[in-house]
């Protein structure tokens, strides 16, 4: 709609107001454009810091429209962002309960479980992940990371040999790997 490229030349042209009570004008008439909601929660303030009723522009956002996946993702990352760890992983674990084979939240479910210091739930979720995209090696490093963080090196050895087989330039893999094999005092390993 244009009210959204409207409200997108104001907030260029440091009318940031006028860009938000545009789009809540809109968001009144429409109230489940997700896109105009996000564009709330994301209008920065003068010192450039997202606004501060932005988790619950992006709450709203969810509940409007729960199927998208784009807003829980600036959801957990607006939580992340403000270091709220906790509340960030009741939003990615209802993320993955109503979206459940979206891999963008599966993979930032593991994430916040790793933030949070659960390893071994991020470890099962990041299966998932590998399941869901078993031919990227991405998922599979993600899964090492878990794996070593539960003390689970030899899965984790694994999972990146894994990555490996899919994309021998993943560099990542490689370094993880070697990584892996230093904290085993296994050097030789670490140069293979």
């Amino acid at each position: 709609p244009a009210v959204l490229a409207l409200a997108s030349l104001d907030v260029a042209r440091g009318a940031r107001d006028a860009a938000r009570a545009r789009l809540e004008k809109f968001v009144a008439e429409v109230p489940t454009s997700g896109q105009a909601m996000m564009m709330i929660a994301n209008i920065p303030q003068a010192n450039g810091a997202p606004p501060g009723d932005s988790v619950a522009w992006l709450e709203r956002t969810v509940r409007a429209i729960p199927a998208n996946p784009q807003a829980r993702l600036a959801l957990i990352a607006r939580l992340l962002q403000r270091e709220d760890r906790a509340a960030a992983l009741v939003a990615a674990q209802a993320a993955t309960a109503a979206i459940p084979d979206d891999p963008d939240l599966v993979e930032a479910l593991g994430q916040v479980q790793m933030a949070v210091g659960e390893p071994r739930q991020a470890a099962a979720t990041l299966r998932k992940l590998v399941t869901l995209q078993p031919a990227a090696a991405r998922p599979n490093v993600l899964l090492a990371d878990a794996l070593i963080g539960a003390g689970d090196t030899t899965a984790a050895t694994a999972a990146l040999r894994r990555a490996l087989e899919l994309d021998p330039k993943a560099d990542e893999a490689r370094r993880a790997l070697a990584m892996v094999a230093l904290r085993e005092n296994k050097p030789a390993d670490a140069l293979a």
